[in-house]
């Protein structure tokens, strides 16, 4: 069930054959058919390539719902995905599932953050 308090996933994942840490083309068309299948609505895009510091790449997609970002380190054979919204909702898990379905890599590690729009004493996850 959605509300309106927000939560960042943030995934490293490791072990990525060459072609997904250096074809910024095709890992962008699976954050955009992930966007897709999960029901979250791209409404822009930035990407940028690193031609002298390991020939990776960033991107970004705004999402109505808020942003999804990835950042690939080829020379470490490592990806870092985020995705930020602005509620709690089975969707984001959809986007996830689907994302790391398309990829080929051999292990992950996640954090979940959730946000809140009071202040509380409950962790945040970033102690």
């Amino acid at each position: 069930m959605e509300d309106t308090e927000g939560e960042v996933h943030i995934y490293d994942i490791y072990g990525i054959g060459e072609k997904h840490l250096q074809d910024r083309s095709l890992v962008e068309g699976f954050l955009r058919d992930s966007c897709e299948e999960a029901a979250l609505t791209v409404v822009g895009e930035k990407s940028h390539e690193f031609q002298t510091q390991g020939e990776g790449f960033s991107t970004v997609l705004l999402l109505a719902e808020s942003h999804v970002a990835v950042h690939s380190w080829p020379e470490h054979d490592y990806m870092s995905l985020t995705i930020d919204t602005c509620w709690r909702s089975d969707r984001t898990v959809d986007f996830l599932e689907h994302f790391l379905d398309r990829l080929d890599y051999s292990r992950t590690r996640s954090h979940t953050v959730e946000r809140s729009f009071e202040i509380t004493d409950e962790p945040t996850g970033l102690e």
